[in-house]
Formats: C-alpha cells, sequence, structure tokens
C-alpha cells in the first residue's frame, strides 16, 4: 500500500509542481476534513494518517515558490458547526508552513464543509483573482448548509473560481453532495476508497486546468498565380466556420483581412472583382497555434490587343503600325518568320500609336505580332516584304588605290553603304555611306586584281546588289637631289595617282611602307621635305595610302649639316643683336641664345632659321657667359655655336668737386636712360640702401639734386635696376 502510494504521488508532484498556482496566476488552499469520522481506517490505517502521509508527499515535491494555503474544519472542539480554522493563509512560500501544520490536525467535530470552503474561498480573495480549493473529505455536510448553494455563489461571483473534491471512503448522499459542490464550480468530483485512490484523486485534481482557448490571428491573402504579386485591393473575402453559411466579414472589399479565430474548421471564398472570379479554399484553427495566413491565387487576366500595318511594304523599309493594347512601357511590336519566336526587328510602343517598324530586308511573308511586358504575344497580322529596286554600275577597270566614282540607285535606308570586296568574302576593303549621293567616291584596294563592288543594307549587312571590277596597277616616278644635309629641306618632284592621302615620305631603307621619318602630302607637283638629323642612306618613296603600299623609291644620302654663325663678341643686356647665319634652313630649325651650360633645346630667346641671312635676337637682362646657336629643329640637335659676353652698358657723371653743404647742384649724365634709371647721392663708399637723396633720370639732364647740410664726401651714383653703372664724388665743406 505504501509503495502504491508513493508512485502515485511521484506522479502527483510532478504535475502539481508545474501546475502550481503562482503570484501572478492565482492561488490555491487545501480544505481538509478534520471530523470526527476521518479516524475511520481504511486496510488498518486512520483516514486522517493517509491523507496526512498523501498531502506531505505532494507538498514536498513542489516549489517553494508556490501560493498555498490550509484550512482544516471539525479538528478542535466537539459539536460545534464554527470549528473552521485557516491554518495557514494562502501566500507564495507557505509550503514549509503547512507542512508543519499537518501533523497537528486531529479529528474531533461535525462536517462544516460548506462554510470551510466558503471561508477558503474568502481568504482566497476569489473575487478579486484565480482561486482553486481542493477539499478532502470523507462526510456528509452535517451543519445545516447546503453544498449545492455555496458552490453556486461562489462560481456566480467569482473572478475565476474552481473547487475540486476528492469524497474519501463516502457514498449515497455525501457522495451526491459533495460532487454537486464540485460541479457547480466547474471543478472535478473524484472518489477515493483507499490511499492509491486517494493519491490517485489528488493527482487528478493538482494537476492545473487547461488554459482557455486563445483565438489565433489569420490572415487572408489573394495574390496572382505564377510571379506570386499580392493584390492589394479589389477582393471581397467571406470567412465562415464549416456548416455555417454566415460570413464572419463584411461584404465590402479588403486587400489582407486578418481575424480573430477559435479553434475549428472554416472555409475561406474570395471574389475578385475585376474578373468576377472566386476562389475558396477551407483550413483550420487549431488552439494554441501561431498566427498564420490562409492564401488563395487568381490568375491573371490576358489583356488583349489590336494590330494593323499594310498588307505589303518594302524590304527595309519602315512603316507605321496602328495599335491597341496595355501600352505598358516595355510593350512592343515586332516582326517575325511565321512560326518562329524570335523577332527580326522590334520597336517599344511607349510613344503612342502608330509605331514605327524596320521591315526585314529578304523578301517573304511576315508576322507582326504585340507582346506585352510578359513576353506573351497578344495579336498577330500579317505583311508581306516585297524587294527593293537596287543597280551598281562602277566602270569596269580603275587603277588601285584611286577613288572611283560609283553610279548607284537603291533605298538609302540610313546607314546603307556602297563597299568594295574580295570576291567571296564576307566584309569590305573600303566603303562610303549611300548618304554621299550618287555617284558616291570610294577608294579601291591597293592590290590589283578582281573585286565586287556591294551595295550593302545596315540591317544585318544584308547585300542588294553586286558588280565587278578589274584594278590594274599604278606606276609613280621621283625626282630629287642624290645628296643634302641633314635636317635641311628637299623639293622633291614626282609623278604617280595622286590620291587626296597619297604622299612622299622619308624613311630608312629596311623600314616597312607605312613607317617614315617625316612625309608631304601629294597634293602639289613638288614637296618641300625635310630630311632626318643623322647623316646615312634614306629613301624617298611615293606611298600609296590605300594599304600602305610603295610605289616607287629613290636613295638619297644625307651629309653632316654645316651652319655658321656671325655676331659680336659682346652685347649689352636686353638689347637686340643683330646674327647672320648659313646652315640647313629645315622646316623647324632656328637661332637662339642660351646660357653657355644650358641644354640644346634649352634658350632664353629665339628666331626660325627662315630665308632671311640675318636674324635679330633680344638679350637676356642678366649679365654673364651665353652661347647663339643653330638648332635642328627636328633632331633637337645644335650644328652651330658662337660664344657671346652680355655687358652692363655704360654711364657717365659730371659734377662740381666741391660744393657748399645743403646747395644745390647740376648732375649732367650718359647712360641707357631705362624708365627706372636714376641717381642717387651716398655717403663716399656707401651703398644704395644709405642714399641721402634720390633723384629719377627722367627729371632731366642735367638733373638738380641737394647736398646734404652736413660736411664730408659723398658719391653720386648711376642706377639701372639694381646696377650701378657709374661712381662721381663730390664733396661738400
Amino acid at each position: 500500500m505504501k509503495q502504491l502510494r508513493t508512485n502515485g504521488f511521484a506522479a502527483l508532484a510532478a504535475t502539481f509542481i508545474g501546475a502550481a498556482a503562482t503570484a501572478q496566476e492565482g492561488s490555491t488552499t487545501i480544505v481538509l476534513d478534520g471530523s470526527g469520522s476521518m479516524w475511520g481506517q481504511i486496510d488498518g490505517t486512520a483516514k486522517i494518517t493517509i491523507a496526512q502521509s498523501a498531502l506531505r508527499e505532494l507538498l514536498g515535491g513542489m516549489p517553494e515558490d508556490a501560493a498555498l494555503g490550509l484550512v482544516a474544519y471539525g479538528h478542535r472542539e466537539r459539536g460545534q458547526c464554527n470549528d473552521i480554522e485557516t491554518l495557514v493563509s494562502p501566500e507564495i512560500g507557505t509550503r514549509d508552513q503547512i507542512l508543519a501544520q499537518l501533523g497537528d490536525i486531529k479529528p474531533k467535530g461535525k462536517t462544516p464543509l460548506s462554510d470551510a470552503v466558503l471561508r477558503a474561498a474568502e481568504g482566497l480573495v476569489y473575487t478579486e483573482e484565480r482561486a482553486t480549493v481542493i477539499l478532502i473529505s470523507d462526510g456528509i455536510e452535517t451543519c445545516d448548509a447546503d453544498p449545492c448553494a455555496v458552490g453556486r455563489r461562489l462560481e456566480e461571483t467569482g473572478i475565476d473560481f474552481t473547487a475540486h473534491v476528492i469524497g474519501f471512503d463516502v457514498d449515497g448522499d455525501a457522495a451526491v453532495q459533495l460532487e454537486c459542490l464540485a460541479t457547480e464550480t466547474g471543478g472535478k468530483f473524484l472518489l477515493a476508497e483507499n490511499a492509491s485512490e486517494l493519491s490517485g484523486a489528488l493527482e487528478q485534481v493538482a494537476t492545473a486546468p487547461p488554459a482557455p482557448p486563445q483565438p489565433v490571428a489569420v490572415t487572408f491573402r489573394a495574390m496572382i498565380e505564377d510571379s506570386g504579386a499580392p493584390l492589394e485591393a479589389g477582393v471581397v473575402w467571406s470567412v465562415m466556420p464549416s456548416g455555417d453559411d454566415q460570413s464572419l466579414l463584411e461584404n465590402e472589399a479588403v486587400a489582407s483581412p486578418v481575424l480573430e479565430l477559435e479553434a475549428g474548421t472554416y472555409s475561406a471564398r474570395a471574389l475578385w472583382i475585376e474578373t468576377e472570379e472566386y476562389r475558396e479554399t477551407a483550413f483550420e484553427v487549431e488552439n494554441g497555434a501561431d498566427p498564420f495566413t490562409v492564401s488563395v491565387s487568381f490568375t491573371k487576366p490576358q489583356p488583349t490587343a489590336t494590330v494593323s500595318a499594310p498588307e505589303t511594304a518594302l524590304a527595309g523599309s519602315d512603316i507605321d503600325v496602328d495599335w491597341k493594347g496595355p501600352g505598358a512601357d516595355r510593350d512592343y511590336v515586332s516582326v517575325h518568320t511565321p512560326g518562329e519566336d524570335a523577332y527580326i526587328n522590334y520597336s517599344y510602343v511607349e510613344g503612342g500609336s502608330p509605331t514605327s517598324l524596320q521591315m526585314p530586308m529578304i523578301p517573304g511573308q511576315y508576322e507582326i505580332r504585340y507582346y506585352d511586358t510578359d513576353s506573351r504575344a497578344l495579336t498577330a497580322t500579317q505583311v508581306e516584304v516585297t524587294p527593293v529596286d537596287v543597280s551598281l554600275a562602277p566602270p569596269a577597270e580603275a587603277e588601285v588605290g584611286s577613288p572611283v566614282p560609283i553610279e548607284w540607285t537603291g533605298p538609302d535606308y540610313a546607314r546603307d553603304y556602297i563597299a568594295v570586296s574580295e570576291p567571296g568574302q564576307t566584309g569590305y576593303v573600303n566603303f562610303v555611306y549611300t548618304r554621299e549621293g550618287s555617284p558616291a567616291d570610294l577608294v579601291m584596294p591597293a592590290k590589283p586584281g578582281d573585286y565586287e563592288v556591294r551595295y550593302v543594307a545596315s540591317q544585318d549587312n544584308t547585300v542588294l546588289a553586286r558588280a565587278t571590277i578589274t584594278l590594274t596597277e599604278a606606276s609613280a616616278t621621283i625626282s630629287a637631289p642624290d645628296t643634302a644635309a641633314v635636317g635641311s629641306n628637299v623639293v622633291v618632284g614626282w609623278t604617280g595617282p595622286g590620291n587626296e592621302r597619297d604622299y612622299i615620305s622619308v624613311a630608312r631603307p629596311d623600314s616597312e611602307p607605312g613607317q617614315y621619318i617625316n612625309y608631304e602630302y601629294t597634293r602639289a607637283s613638288e614637296v618641300s621635305l625635310t630630311m632626318p638629323s643623322d647623316p646615312g642612306t634614306y629613301e624617298l618613296r611615293y606611298i600609296l595610302d590605300e594599304g600602305p603600299r610603295t610605289l616607287e623609291t629613290r636613295n638619297i644620302t644625307l651629309t653632316e649639316a654645316v651652319a655658321t654663325i656671325t655676331a659680336p663678341d659682346t652685347a649689352v643686356r636686353g638689347t637686340q643683336v643683330e646674327v647672320e647665319w648659313t646652315g640647313p634652313r629645315g622646316s623647324r630649325d632656328y637661332l637662339s641664345i642660351a646660357r653657355a651650360d644650358a641644354a640644346d633645346t634649352e634658350y632664353e630667346s629665339y628666331s626660325n632659321a627662315r630665308d632671311t641671312p640675318t636674324v635679330s635676337l633680344r638679350l637676356p637682362q642678366e649679365t654673364g657667359s651665353y652661347e647663339l646657336r643653330y638648332v635642328l629643329g627636328k633632331a633637337r640637335k645644335v650644328i652651330a655655336r658662337r660664344p657671346l659676353e652680355v655687358t652692363l652698358p655704360s654711364a657717365r657723371l659730371a659734377v662740381p668737386a666741391t660744393v657748399s653743404p645743403g646747395a644745390s647742384v647740376q648732375v649732367a649724365w650718359q647712360g641707357p636712360g631705362g624708365g627706372s634709371d636714376r641717381i642717387v647721392l651716398v655717403p663716399a663708399g656707401g651703398e644704395v640702401d644709405q642714399a641721402v637723396s634720390d633723384v629719377q633720370i627722367s627729371a632731366g639732364n642735367p638733373l638738380t639734386m641737394t647736398m646734404p647740410e652736413a660736411v664730408g664726401v659723398y658719391e653720386l651714383l648711376y642706377l639701372s635696376g639694381e646696377d650701378v653703372l657709374a661712381r662721381q664724388s663730390i664733396s661738400a665743406e
């Protein structure tokens, strides 16, 4: 028996621990029958002892912070209906107090069970908080009270009151009374005939009642098939519990309604107003489920469109296509080979109707279609593409590299062109756009042979017409001196095709035709060509620009260039110096003046080496050693030098040797007479910063200066800029 009780209460403790009332969930009070009948025995053990033992095991497994109370009745006096005592008030952490009080309950008196339950309910503040009473009793009410009436009162006035009743070794009217008390409060009534059944009964009533079912938030959503795009408006929902045709939603369009639904099965029906299409689905709400979404999908309605176009059109032409349709930004009309998905040409409809569409270049039957942004062909119409008239009339023969006038007729679509190509080859050697008109000047290839002139439509580079032309060899001659100085200009005579971009070049003999050192176009019967700057043997060439290709060559030997410079050995700073010279006279040659230690290409001033034998160079403002140079401009190389010393200009001053202190003195002068030149008076041996008088040259000649009042020897200085050009002593005494 003890083993059964232990196992039963171990399970009871586990469930009761999980469901024990807390301060937030309400409190529980145990009401224990202490009337005299509890001394009755079961299997040799008093019922009160069995109950105390069972409760000890139950409470021993409960958390210390459980909110519990203990009430006993009939345990203190015999024959007293008011023998009801709250042994432990219901509070958090009273487990140990209840355990200590259980042993003090000694059965003696009557059974005022109704009032005891009422006392326990009041102690639990049952009208304000959730409250639970567990009554253990073995007898009928003996104090003239009605357990059923008490139960009804507690249920009606309580916030959430429940009385669980265990009838311990009772039957007949006692069992009926106890069951009525439990039933009126929504509690459990259990019978126990022995210790094991008491344990089981306690386990059942101590388990926390299931939480009342909570409604679940259900969202209803309509969307488009395939894309999954939600329908934001225009959907009317009906949501009905199973077996009920009354919708839980108002009959109005709502994008995504949300309902709080209790557990059960439901059906949802959605009407898309735009298409008058219904979708219906069934779903189930489970108690305690997370919020979820019920979705239905609608098929997006196929948009409609129309297109109309001419029945026939010229190959490659632009035609107007009238259309009606959705007109979305990326909708387009296109032309197709019947039965083919890929388009040949297309045009967006965003500019409105009609839209311009280019026809294929190959004649035949085609389809014009309207496509929406989802690449669906909404409609189509037929068009017959007819050939265009094209002709070419080149001459039978022409010279290589020459521009040949080609007579042509054709559609002259944008970027159509006339080309010359090798027979059997795609692409071209040269071309000219038809927008240049007819005849079109087309430059022939550089190699002799048979070629093909073609009219090519820009659309897919379709060849619309072909004609043959034979190219013959071209000839050229070059006349020039056998020798020349490096860097000189050589006059070269020539004969040849004279095409616009043909040219005469000078190059190293082993270089490719398009490589050169210098060149001049063949736009005159003679060209002046600047020779290279290094001595040696070179080639003069007639270059056919098409290719490029060399038609004729002639050797020329270049000798070291010689130049001479004639000029004074010295010159005054800032003045002009006349320089006589001889030299190669290259187109970019020049004469310069530079510091003696400067690089060949550095200079203070320069003048081009033209046809005149004399140039004028301005000297720098700073005095010092310089060079006059002849520079080969192309080679940036000096081939003649002459030293030149740049000096200060001269000056003289004339004054009396002695004057009185404070007197005015006339100063005569000779010098460059620059706008900033001046005469200053300083103490003898002094410098400019010690000046006691300062007069600009522009004051006249002679000019007047005033002597200091102090007796002494002074000096007059002629200044040009910061340079002293002359000194003259004068005494004041």
